[in-house]
């Protein structure tokens, strides 16, 4: 197999100056080459003492993020490439035992480290998804019926009106008679829509006063309150507020009552589910890995932590990721980060994000 090595060492070196991304470069010369149609199992690519197999690649895809997996999986030139990547990888690692970089005390903390925060995610992880799941059902119904607020929706309203308007009080007074003669013809039959359109005097007029759905908080308190007191479709009121005389009628009203069982039962027990997972994992790696369980020697972290502070930390850093991040909690972290989706109930893992 024919490999180019120009674009594999400005790869290299693009990898030094920008500080680790992962895009090697399409490095393997796939024209002529000896790759074939294969099963898993087979071998894509092979030379200097390393071999790229099919299940190679399918354990590779099972681990990028479901975006990137679909990408790779959808496109040639990207699934070539990440033949080419893996290829590069193992003959640099092979490089690095070979000039001894692989003993260097840093590069093995680092090993070490990656190591050890993939089993930090990796076991929550495997332990949520090996759950036992209890049945919900009487949880599920109970959660529902103990929480009912939870599951009804606020009230909305849809309300049209006609606007007179009258900024202050004595302007309200002289426009009232007016106010009064249209609701005894609107009570008499004639056309709201109409009416609104001939009379209003803001922008709902061209919709015939329709003002849409609203839920409490969106109009001036005056308004709300005549318009929630309004019982029955079509009832008429009449009413003041700071910007002048409303006309108005209830034209719908949605929710105000309780979802039925049957709509939000399924999200209620994916909702307990979660929480009965994370409850559990989170207990189980208090029992199993507690910080709280080890013993710390206080003096020799002060002292530590002062030697470091006064000399300085290392000019040379392997690994440039965060630290820190959280709520503080590493036990609660990591149930946070693990909660399983349905899916996971299963035994299939999520695609990390």
């Amino acid at each position: 197999m024919r490999l180019r090595f120009l674009p594999i060492l400005a790869v290299a070196i693009s990898l030094v100056a920008c500080g680790g991304q992962d895009d090697p470069g399409n490095g393997i010369d796939f024209q002529g080459s000896e790759l074939r149609a294969t099963e898993f199992g087979e071998v894509l690519a092979s030379g200097q003492g390393v071999t790229v197999t099919g299940r190679d690649i399918r354990n590779e895809l099972e681990i990028l993020p479901a975006q990137q997996r679909r990408a790779v999986a959808g496109d040639e030139a990207a699934f070539r490439n990440l033949v080419s990547e893996i290829y590069f990888r193992r003959r640099m690692t092979l490089v690095a035992e070979e000039l001894g970089y692989a003993d260097d005390e840093l590069v093995q903390a680092q090993l070490r480290r990656a190591e050890e925060r993939l089993f930090m995610d990796l076991v929550p992880r495997r332990y949520m998804s090996d759950l036992d799941i209890p049945d919900l059902s009487d949880k599920v119904r109970e959660e529902y019926e103990s929480n009912l607020e939870n599951y009804t929706p606020e009230p909305e309203l849809r309300v049209a009106h006609i606007l007179l308007r009258a900024p202050s009080e004595e302007a309200r007074k002289e426009r009232r008679p007016e106010a009064e003669e249209l609701l005894a013809r609107l009570r008499g039959g004639e056309s709201f829509a109409e009416l609104a359109r001939k009379y209003g005097e803001d922008g709902t007029r061209e919709f015939g006063g329709d003002l849409g759905f609203f839920g409490a908080g969106r109009m001036v308190p005056e308004f709300e309150e005549a318009a929630f007191a309004l019982e029955h479709i079509g009832d008429l009121d009449l009413v003041e507020t700071r910007h002048g005389l409303h006309l108005i009628r209830l034209l719908d009203r949605e929710g105000g009552e309780p979802t039925p069982f049957a709509e939000v039962e399924s999200w209620i027990k994916d909702k307990l589910l979660r929480e009965y997972q994370q409850q559990a994992t989170v207990e189980w790696l208090r029992s199993v890995a507690s910080p709280d369980q080890a013993t710390v020697d206080e003096q020799a972290v002060i002292t530590l932590f002062a030697e470091m502070r006064d000399q300085g930390l290392p000019d040379t850093t392997l690994d440039s990721g965060a630290q820190g991040s959280g709520s503080g909690d590493l036990l609660e972290d990591a149930a946070v980060e693990t909660e399983a989706l349905p899916e996971a109930v299963d035994g299939t893992p999520a695609a990390r994000p």
